[in-house]
């Protein structure tokens, strides 16, 4: 076995929105890696979860949960306990973008948006983090956006949600460093999701306006963001922590100096 996953080897990922999309390629990555034994799904949806289930059989496990609902992430992990004796990694994948002009903008709409990308990945990260610490550390990666880094009209709730993100992850790093705990997060550009799909199919966004903005003209797949995200997870990474690392075609070498 890899020395790289050695310490990970043995331990269950908890992915969150991991029946679609990013986490879904979370799960398979890091299973057929080796980087973790077993991965648990939450999310409100099974989704694509019989896939994986096909193609991992016992070693993953469905939990119901609304990360917005601190009860609900809090039953969600004690679930986990029971089928699994060590979470030693975390990916936080459950999220929502809603876009509206800043000025149409309701405390309903913001407050859908807050609760799922931000305070219900908070609930995430401290209940990993209450089980990883006793038990000599973990992994945790968040998921930012380009859209923290940059601005876009009709974004202010997801741009908003996904900057705090960042601010949480380098606060956590330097907080839970000493747990034996790291804390990363990727900011992927445009891929290849359900949501995305959703997206354009609504109007919110156009294809080919959005593929060019990157050098590679192009979309990401989930696969090409679910592969740094393992990374970041398994020993390979052990001296980087605080960061949040763009996956995003080079877009963000356009658009920062």
């Amino acid at each position: 076995m890899s020395t790289d996953t050695a310490s990970t080897a043995e331990t269950t990922c908890v992915v969150t929105g991991g029946a679609s999309g990013i986490g879904l390629a979370v799960v398979d990555r890091a299973l057929d890696t080796g980087t973790f034994a077993r991965c648990a799904v939450l999310d409100r949806g099974e989704g694509g979860f019989a896939d994986l289930q096909e193609r991992h059989g016992g070693r993953v496990r469905f939990v119901s949960c609304d990360v917005s609902d601190e009860a609900g992430v809090v039953a969600a992990f004690a679930e986990v306990d029971d089928w699994s004796p060590r979470i030693g990694g975390l990916v936080t994948c459950a999220g929502v973008a809603r876009f509206t002009p800043s000025l149409e903008l309701d405390q309903e709409r913001w407050d859908e948006v807050l609760s799922v990308n931000l305070t219900g990945l908070m609930f995430s990260c401290r209940e990993a983090a209450r089980r990883m610490g006793p038990a000599g550390g973990g992994a945790i990666v968040n998921l930012a956006s380009v859209s923290a880094m940059v601005g876009y009209p009709r974004r202010l709730a997801y741009s908003t949600s996904k900057a705090a993100v960042a601010g949480l992850t380098r606060t956590l790093a330097v907080e839970w460093a000493p747990e034996g705990i790291r804390v990363n997060a990727v900011a992927p550009g445009y891929t290849r999701t359900a949501m995305v799909q959703k997206l354009i199919d609504n109007g919110d966004i156009d294809h080919d306006t959005y593929a060019a903005l990157a050098p590679q003209n192009r979309f990401g797949e989930p696969s090409e963001i679910a592969a740094p995200i393992v990374f970041l997870l398994s020993d390979a990474a052990s001296f980087i922590t605080g960061v949040t690392l763009p996956i995003d075609g080079g877009f963000m070498a356009l658009k920062v100096p």
